[in-house]
């Protein structure tokens, strides 16, 4: 009887033994990051709708879905110790245009810099978008500055308005998504810590330029 107990015993330290180690092999969560997107890096709420001053009229660009979420790095499915990033997804989208701003949170723990990406297209119809036209930058925006493409100007003018500290830089073609758009696009964006996108220069000369009530 004694040898059997002490067998047991044995047995259940190696049985013990193994789960143990195969614990410290797996994924471990190591942290979230967040920041007030909306309150100190992306300026536009989600109640307020974007107008701008085009060649012809007036565009006003409502609310078309708001969210906000988590990613993993490096993704969750690959079993490897990760951490959890904020995004915040925000769009603005009428009939004909559509205004979309994608922000994540970074960390100087990771060395992952928050970023916002911004994407103007075209709407052909109500299922289908037309390829999308980017801008993308980190925050803060004075860390912008010594990129070879983009430049901070200490102000600028826009629609009877001074506008402090806006970055701009040019805005390139997204070809993996949508058809082709054949009417203006833009070519140069110009965006405001405050405000948002103050102003684009479109391809045929002429300008979006926010209007702000204020």
């Amino acid at each position: 009887m004694k040898k059997i107990t002490l067998l047991t015993l044995l047995i259940v330290g190696i049985l013990f033994s193994a789960c143990k180690k195969e614990e410290c092999n797996c994924q471990k969560f190591l942290g979230s990051f967040y920041f007030g997107i909306r309150t100190s890096h992306y300026p536009i709420n989600s109640t307020d709708t974007p107008r701008y001053r085009t060649l012809d009229n007036t565009t006003d660009l409502p609310l078309y879905l708001s969210h906000r979420g988590q990613i993993d790095d490096p993704p969750k499915s690959l079993g490897l110790d990760y951490y959890q990033y904020e995004t915040d997804d925000t769009e603005f989208r009428n009939s004909d245009f559509g205004l979309s701003f994608y922000s994540i949170a970074g960390s100087t723990l990771t060395e992952v810099r928050n970023k916002l990406i911004i994407d103007w297209y075209g709407v052909k119809d109500i299922n289908t978008i037309y390829q999308k036209y980017t801008m993308d930058f980190t925050f803060p925006v004075d860390s912008n500055i010594f990129s070879s493409e983009l430049f901070i100007y200490d102000s600028l003018f826009v629609v009877d308005k001074w506008y402090k500290k806006v970055l701009t830089g040019p805005v390139y073609i997204n070809h993996q998504t949508g058809l082709e758009y054949t009417g203006a696009i833009p070519e140069r964006f110009y965006y405001s810590t405050d405000y948002g996108i103050v102003k684009f220069d479109m391809s045929n000369g002429t300008h979006w330029e926010i209007i702000n009530e204020e």
